[in-house]
């Protein structure tokens, strides 16, 4: 006997009621939405505020580092727009798996920018986000029922 399911099966199974409202698939939707809603916020202050600011302030932050002010500036303004848009994905669910990697590298590129100013508490902070861009990426695809990816039948 078989244990595969053949492709209508499968995708009623996906819908169910009881797997999307289980336990895992609410805990998982809510640590998503939560955490895009934190990205997000980073990024929509940053443009709100004016990226030519953050971007200032990142330059700043950056001086004595090794990383020339011509690889530093147009970081800056690229990140608030990136996390603004991981965070927005994250929140709805949509195209889950590209912002959860993405997004981790972007966050390995600011830790490592972290790094060379030897800012170890921030370093750590960001360490723990990396951790949550871990979990929802290794959970994402038994539990992100909750989420526009879900409900387009798409997984990847």
């Amino acid at each position: 006997m078989s244990t595969t399911l053949s492709a209508p099966h499968a995708e009623a199974q996906a819908l169910n009621p009881s797997r999307i409202f289980s336990d895992a698939s609410l805990a998982y939707g809510i640590l998503r939405f939560a955490f895009g809603v934190n990205i997000f916020g980073h990024g929509f202050i940053r443009i709100v505020n004016g990226t030519s600011v953050f971007a200032a302030w990142m330059l700043k932050e950056m001086q004595g580092t090794m990383l020339p002010p011509a690889m530093v500036r147009p970081f800056g303004y690229v990140v608030p727009w990136a996390e603004s848009l991981f965070g927005l994905l994250l929140i709805l669910g949509l195209f889950t798996r590209a912002s959860l990697v993405l997004g981790a590298l972007l966050i390995a590129a600011l830790t490592f920018g972290t790094t060379l100013r030897q800012d170890w508490g921030v370093a750590g902070l960001q360490v723990t986000y990396s951790l949550v861009y871990f979990v929802l990426l290794f959970l994402r695809e038994k539990n992100n029922q909750l989420s526009l990816d879900a409900w387009l039948g798409r997984k990847h």
